[in-house]
């Protein structure tokens, strides 16, 4: 569903055929074996330890702009950045964006309350929409808003009246293993040269693209890539 809010096709590899998912796969590898290999969130020896998540994304957007981005892929033989700095990217609006990955429930309004419940929570909606189903979109990361629609159309926020959870209980994740120790300061590298570099190296600006997207002067652009 998310996908096709986003325009998005899903192309699904057969069983036991992982050539359909080698990108991402690979991708991950790279983080796993040149980042994360780096970090230690129990305080191993020779190894960083975030403060807190700022501190890691920091330290994640650091590589991926002053490694990752910037360094020749072996089989395009260009560098990432400046294959997707050739093309028109498509720019979606925040506010979209975060609509698409909203999930959705179906509930009956009480009759009497003109209550809704979910995940142990309790939710006073619209005194006319008693007796309805209705549809909720709601993250899973945040369960004290959610919006109500009832056929197809939007009535609002529901106002939260009893919150007993607050997160969806499949957000937890579990725990992965962490990488072998390196043994060199990989990550304090590339900060020294992200510090180098500043001012003069070309990285993606997402508020750029915003500010692009929103000015008159701009062509609105139909490619779906």
């Amino acid at each position: 569903m998310t996908c096709a809010k986003l325009g998005i096709r899903i192309t699904h590899s057969p069983p036991y055929r992982p050539e359909g998912r080698g990108k991402i796969e690979r991708f991950f590898e790279t983080v796993r074996g040149q980042f994360l290999v780096e970090i230690s969130p129990d305080g191993e020896p020779a190894r960083r330890v975030p403060a807190g998540l700022e501190q890691l994304n920091g330290w994640f957007t650091t590589w991926v702009e002053h490694e990752y981005h910037v360094r020749a892929h072996s089989s395009t033989g260009a560098a990432p950045l400046e294959r997707w700095s050739a093309g028109t990217p498509r720019f979606i609006p925040a506010a979209e964006l975060d609509a698409a990955f909203l999930r959705e429930a179906i509930r009956t309004v009480a009759a009497r309350t003109a209550t809704i419940k979910f995940q142990g929570n309790v939710y006073e909606t619209a005194p006319e929409l008693a007796g309805q189903a209705v549809t909720i979109r709601y993250s899973p990361f945040d369960l004290t808003q959610v919006e109500v629609f009832h056929r197809g159309a939007s009535r609002g926020h529901a106002q939260p009246h009893v919150i007993r959870r607050h997160c969806h209980p499949k957000v937890k994740q579990a725990p992965q293993a962490v990488p072998a120790v390196t043994g060199i300061d990989y990550l304090q590298l590339l900060e020294d040269k992200r510090a180098a570099a500043d001012g003069t190296a070309h990285s993606i600006s997402y508020a750029g693209l915003a500010s692009a997207a929103a000015s008159p002067d701009c062509e609105e652009t139909s490619d779906d890539q």
